[in-house]
């Protein structure tokens, strides 16, 4: 299956290539089957760019994910902000969900509003736990405003896993009910947490079973009075946090499967509470890594993924085709990795789909997954830190790609470039 699969992309490279390298085509070859491209590419106006035929691909759905292969990579961050503005201004996409942690974009609206998020989220987070798009995409947020005609919401879904975040905790704890924190019963959960956030590596499996159940009396509590209740939200990520900490304590891997499911199952609550309450009957964009948006991941060629449970998974199974999923994918050049390693990615893999739209003479273009009729797998490096993932029915896995012939990072923001006071 895979050599004939190789060589059906081999036959459909060297067809478009025979039309001429350098010369954009309206169509490509996935295992035989010709498949419309749409051309993105627009030198005139290189910061608008007419996404209509993404827009129809889209249709009716009412949720875009919107997913970038690596965290940094630049030009799918730079695809993905024009995307985002094009859904908000012509299609009434009003709220953006990012990966950044539920925790503290919830503290920053609660307790600054919605004005100069980006310098008031960097006075919750490291120094050094950013990249270059963020005053970017912040600022954007910014410019178009809460309150007038057309408003935009900001909202993120993570646990936030990073060592920092046990810190974050109490960005929830402040904003949870005043009469409870006032209790005897909550003290002994406050002062537990302080002893956690000191020694978090050192509490015992059975401190660890105590706390979750101390959780869920909690939101037990919560429940009765309000069970859409935010503050069962923040209950909820103060648990799945304190678990994830547990485990990273015995797994000492943070892509262990364990370890990710876990994270995968509450980012996916955090998304499906944030739609179907804080912003129930708005049209949603979801920004998350193609890691987490993937799909029926048992179509990919590894045994490995196939025991994660994705986030993308569990949002398919509770909305259905209301999600229309996009990844970006690139042809040549160096990841995005900020603060983790990176890779340099080769455009010489002519078995590749990355490689029919190169040689095809496409910058930047887009293809809808749903008007492929086989469901066989192909080629496509949709991971660029995970190279054993890349053979796969990609039709099941993503809705639609956008391809980017170069690929950059962005760096991290130095201090000079920082307005934030």
């Amino acid at each position: 299956m895979i050599r004939f699969s190789c060589f059906v992309m081999f036959i459909a490279c060297t067809y478009l290539v025979s039309l001429g390298q350098g010369e954009s085509h309206e169509v490509i070859q996935i295992n035989g089957e010709n498949i419309c491209v749409a051309d993105l590419t627009n030198s005139e106006h290189d910061n608008f760019i007419n996404f209509s035929k993404v827009v129809s691909a889209i249709g009716t759905s009412d949720i875009v994910v919107i997913s970038e292969s690596d965290h940094g990579d630049y030009s799918a961050i730079r695809s993905r902000k024009l995307l985002m503005e094009y859904l908000h201004e012509f299609c009434g996409f009003n709220v953006l969900i990012t990966e950044y942690s539920f925790f503290p974009m919830e503290f920053v609206v609660n307790k600054y509003g919605e004005k100069d998020m980006f310098c008031n989220y960097r006075k919750i987070t490291p120094e050094n736990y950013y990249w270059e798009y963020l005053p970017e995409l912040f600022n954007w947020v910014d410019r178009l405003g809460f309150n007038g005609e057309n408003p935009f919401r900001l909202s993120g879904c993570d646990i936030g896993y990073y060592k920092y975040n046990i810190e974050v905790i109490d960005s929830a704890i402040k904003l949870i009910n005043k009469e409870l924190l006032e209790s005897k019963k909550y003290k002994w959960f406050t002062d537990y947490y302080l002893t956690l956030k000191q020694e978090p590596f050192n509490q015992k499996k059975k401190e660890e079973k105590v706390f979750c159940q101390y959780c869920d009396y909690l939101i037990d509590f919560f429940r009765m009075n309000d069970p859409n209740s935010i503050d069962i939200q923040y209950l909820r990520n103060i648990k799945a946090t304190v678990m994830y900490y547990f485990l990273s304590k015995n797994l000492n891997n943070i892509r262990s499967t364990r370890m990710m499911n876990l994270r995968e199952k509450q980012m996916a609550e955090n998304i499906i509470w944030l739609i179907e309450h804080k912003f129930k009957g708005q049209k949603i964009i979801v920004s998350i890594s193609s890691f987490h948006s993937m799909r029926n991941l048992s179509s990919i060629s590894s045994k490995q993924i196939q025991k994660r449970y994705s986030v993308g998974q569990y949002l398919w199974n509770y909305f259905g085709d209301r999600i229309y999923s996009i990844a970006c994918i690139g042809y040549n050049g160096r990841t995005g990795r900020a603060i983790d390693s990176y890779n340099i990615i080769d455009g010489k893999r002519q078995m590749y789909v990355e490689s029919q739209f190169h040689n095809a003479g496409y910058k930047q273009a887009f293809v809808d997954f749903r008007s492929l009729s086989n469901n066989d797998p192909f080629y496509m490096d949709a991971l660029y830190n995970l190279p054993n993932y890349q053979f796969a029915v990609w039709n099941e896995v993503f809705d639609g790609i956008i391809f980017n012939d170069s690929i950059y990072p962005a760096f991290i923001v130095p201090k000079e470039m920082d307005t934030c006071k």
